[in-house]
C-alpha cells in the first residue's frame, strides 16, 4: 500500500481550509522557514508545539502574503481542530516526500 503524496493530498480540496491551503500554496514559492505559512504556524502555536520554537525566519509580508495569511487565520478561529489537523496532515505528508 502506498502512502499519500503532499501533492495528491492537495488535490483533495476542503472548502473548510480553502484559505490556509491556499496560503501554503503560495508558501511553496519560499525557501522553508521564510513563506507566510511559517508565519501562521508561529501565529497559532503550531511551532513551539511541534518545534519548540519559532519557525517563520522571513521579512516583512507583502499586502498578497498578509491577504493570504488573514484569511488561514480567520478559518483558524472559527474551527481550530479542523485547520490543525489539515497542518499536521500536509506537515507530516511533506516531511514523507
Amino acid at each position: 500500500m502506498s502512502s499519500m503524496t503532499v501533492w495528491e493530498f492537495l488535490e483533495e480540496r476542503d472548502e473548510r481550509v480553502e484559505a490556509t491551503q491556499a496560503l501554503y500554496e503560495w508558501s511553496l514559492n519560499y525557501h522553508p522557514g521564510e513563506g507566510p505559512f511559517s508565519c501562521l504556524l508561529d501565529l497559532v502555536g503550531w511551532s513551539d508545539e511541534h518545534l519548540g520554537e519559532p519557525c517563520y525566519r522571513g521579512g516583512r509580508l507583502g499586502w498578497s502574503e498578509i491577504r493570504l495569511l488573514s484569511d488561514a487565520l480567520r478559518e483558524w478561529v472559527y474551527d481550530p481542530p479542523r485547520v490543525d489537523d489539515w497542518i499536521d496532515r500536509v506537515i507530516a505528508l511533506e516531511m514523507n516526500d
